[in-house]
């Protein structure tokens, strides 16, 4: 007979290792967003950085394609915050590891994977 690693017990051990790996995601996506955007100061929210490189035609053009790669990537590093943000929340509220709908513990394996996981694999979808 097999033991399952898949079913999640938080212990205080597993909680305090994925704190670490949440509260590390969160220092370097802050970083990769502090490259690309200015937090606004009035709420949690960045704005992509539009650099001015020039005055000519295709220097604006240039200009634009870059400041609509960097939001983007911007919006899509701001919901990972996110999602990291709300996770060390639930840790703080001893509510982490379970499924935010059905309230099952989710799965090691999944929380390992995705620390910042709030959904069991049946409710993930």
């Amino acid at each position: 007979m097999t033991t399952s690693s898949s079913s999640f017990a938080a212990t205080p051990d597993v909680i305090t290792a994925q704190q670490r790996k949440l509260e590390d995601e969160k220092a370097r996506l802050e970083t990769e967003l502090q490259r690309i955007a200015r937090k606004d100061p009035s709420s949690e929210d960045y704005h992509a950085v539009f650099e001015q490189v020039g005055r000519g035609q295709d220097e604006n053009a240039s200009e634009e394609e870059q400041y609509e790669a960097a939001r983007s990537v911007e919006q899509s590093l701001e919901v990972q915050l996110r999602d990291v943000n709300a996770a060390l929340a639930r840790i703080a509220s001893g509510t982490y590891g379970l499924c935010g709908t059905c309230r099952a513990p989710i799965d090691q394996q999944r929380l390992e994977a995705l620390p910042s996981a709030r959904f069991c694999r049946q409710h993930a979808a």
